[in-house]
């Protein structure tokens, strides 16, 4: 991922509706839609917006924040207030009206490796370093970033990198000790996982089927769901492949013995708090 062209941000605001004990619940007020176009690192824009918002209101902020190559889609979620302003200000102070970016068509993506819970960016930078010393060069498909405050503070990051070279296939010799070298590096909370995808055909079908520009549409997360294995060493038969849009995700499950495809549309915000 280029980190000197100028992304679109897509940028959405909202509250989340509380119930009588203060706890929110599904229902959620969209406050305000912006749209800019910045060079400033994603990962700044979220640190200063959770900077702001708690001298703010102390308290009481989610934001999710999905950066891809040229696009980065950022949500909101302010839990004590539906002020927004100050966000706003900043936001259009970063805005830039000259914009470089990289080439509109979207590079085709087959070989993703992806890692999930990343505490920042030097833990990406390593994770890239190890992975060229192994032979294998990567790109960064995506950086979920998600920072909650309310009482207790969590930050972490969810990656997405697309193989470029030097790892014919997943499930040959190389790949199989580049999985035994990320399974020891990583937990098992951060799921690291290495899948190849059509991501042409996957997304083409999809923005078929649910009437969203093929454009708009980015593959956010890859895994394996039931695992049953009749020997050793065999692949799951069910794959998870979930697609973001600015305010719709769509999880499609992918049968690879029957070809079966069954997809679900769902509204983003349900997918947050």
């Amino acid at each position: 991922m280029n980190y000197d062209i100028t992304k679109k941000v897509y940028i959405d605001i909202y509250h989340p509706v509380a119930d009588d004990e203060g706890f929110p619940t599904k229902d959620v007020i969209h406050l305000t839609a912006i749209d800019i176009n910045t060079d400033i690192k994603i990962g700044k824009v979220v640190d200063k917006l959770t900077e702001l918002t708690l001298e703010y209101y102390n308290d009481g902020l989610y934001i999710e924040a999905e950066e891809f190559e040229q696009t980065c889609y950022l949500n909101i979620f302010l839990m004590f207030g539906k002020e927004y302003k100050f966000l706003v200000e900043y936001l259009y102070s970063i805005n830039i009206e000259q914009i470089k970016t990289a080439s509109q068509i979207k590079n085709q993506k087959d070989l993703f490796l992806s890692v999930d819970y990343l505490f920042d960016e030097n833990d990406t930078e390593d994770l890239v370093r190890e992975l060229n010393d192994f032979g294998v060069e990567v790109k960064i498909h995506l950086i979920n970033r998600k920072a909650f405050e309310r009482g207790a503070g969590d930050y972490h990051e969810l990656i997405m990198m697309s193989i470029q070279s030097g790892l014919v296939g997943a499930a040959g010799a190389l790949g199989k000790r580049l999985m035994d070298k990320l399974i020891d590096k990583y937990d098992d909370y951060q799921s690291p996982r290495i899948h190849k995808v059509n991501t042409e055909k996957v997304l083409e079908f999809i923005s078929n089927e649910v009437s969203i520009n093929k454009r708009d549409l980015e593959i956010y997360s890859v895994k394996d769901l039931e695992k049953d294995y009749k020997e050793e060493g065999t692949d799951s038969d069910k794959v998870e492949i979930m697609i973001t849009s600015r305010y719709k995700r769509v999880k499609v499950i992918y049968e690879k013995s029957t070809k079966f495809i069954n997809y679900e549309v769902i509204d983003k915000t349900q997918t947050m708090i």
